[in-house]
């Protein structure tokens, strides 16, 4: 009896042991983690550069996101990770788009640029023969150089100039020319000024302050009642005295001595009355006197009479 125990405690322990296929306890499957997304945004632009007239461009655009959004037409909005490639408008200068994807909160930002050959810009240069003409005017020659020019345009005259030339002119007051280079890069403009001297303004007696001595060259009287100028013979006759004029708002105060010697009367007293270029007296004798022109170098008066009998003097510098 006790032979038949141990046999089967034997062997009890002996196919725990081997441990028979079917006995053994089974391992639960592993669980399968899916990938974590990366954000992610790569673009390309083909061609990247176009020709100077412009074009179309292919923007490639892969993104690992749950959104992307941009300001190129046509991926405005696009939802989920893609690939996708989107025609540009057509572009006439460099552009840039931008874009930005999203994904669990983070936001990554790119953009592409698309480049428009330039072509060079025109470029324009002035000179002229003379800065300043006299007075009265003259010819002016204005040299035009310039670069990446086609044709040139004075708006002066509207003329069609070729890219590097002379232009001529004939002016008697200041003048701005403007001219414009015209070329496959677009315009450029440039001007230059001539001045003309302007002559003095007539002086007036107010003006005239100090100027002697004056040498009568032409005494010429005509009788009353005859309009008619006569010359007469007169002998060499110089002015001495300076004459002087002194002015105060628009009254001469005196005007000093009119006369070639001192046998002549002397009427030349004031108060002066200064109208226009003009000095008219009033005197109780009716004696009237006029200074007819006046300037630097000649000075022509009248003087009359109240029988109306009068007397021109023109008188210069000797």
């Amino acid at each position: 009896m006790k032979k038949v125990v141990a046999l089967s405690r034997i062997i009890f322990f002996a196919l725990v042991l081997l441990c028979i296929p079917g006995c053994e306890k089974e391992t639960p499957p592993t669980p399968i983690t899916p990938p974590v997304k990366e954000l992610s945004l790569s673009l390309r632009a083909t061609p990247e550069t176009l020709e100077p007239d412009g074009g179309v461009s292919i923007i490639e655009i892969i993104a690992v996101a749950d959104s992307t959004v941009s300001d190129l037409p046509g991926a405005t909005l696009i939802l989920g990770s893609f690939t996708k490639q989107v025609e540009t408008p057509v572009l006439s200068k460099t552009t840039t788009f931008n874009f930005r994807s999203y994904l669990n909160g983070e936001v990554l930002h790119r953009y592409v640029s698309v480049y428009v050959t330039q072509l060079p810009t025109p470029t324009i240069s002035l000179s002229s023969s003379v800065n300043t003409l006299p007075i009265g005017g003259g010819e002016v020659i204005i040299t035009i150089t310039s670069t990446q020019t086609d044709t040139v345009v004075s708006l002066f005259d509207g003329k069609i100039l070729p890219p590097n030339c002379v232009d001529t002119h004939v002016i008697d007051t200041t003048t701005s020319f403007i001219y414009e280079a015209h070329g496959p890069g677009g315009m450029k403009s440039k001007s230059i000024t001539i001045f003309v001297k302007e002559p003095p303004p007539p002086l007036t007696t107010a003006e005239l302050l100090c100027l002697a001595p004056w040498r009568r060259s032409q005494l010429e009287f005509k009788y009353p009642g005859d309009e008619n100028w006569y010359e007469a013979v007169i002998d060499e006759c110089l002015l001495d005295d300076i004459i002087t004029f002194y002015i105060d708002n628009t009254s001469l105060n005196n005007f000093g001595e009119i006369k070639c010697n001192e046998n002549m009367p002397d009427f030349a007293y004031g108060p002066w009355i200064l109208d226009g270029d003009s000095l008219c007296l009033g005197d109780p004798r009716g004696l009237w006197f006029e200074i007819t022109h006046i300037s630097t170098d000649t000075i022509v008066w009248v003087y009359c009479f109240g029988d109306g009998g009068c007397t021109r003097e023109t008188h210069v510098h000797p």
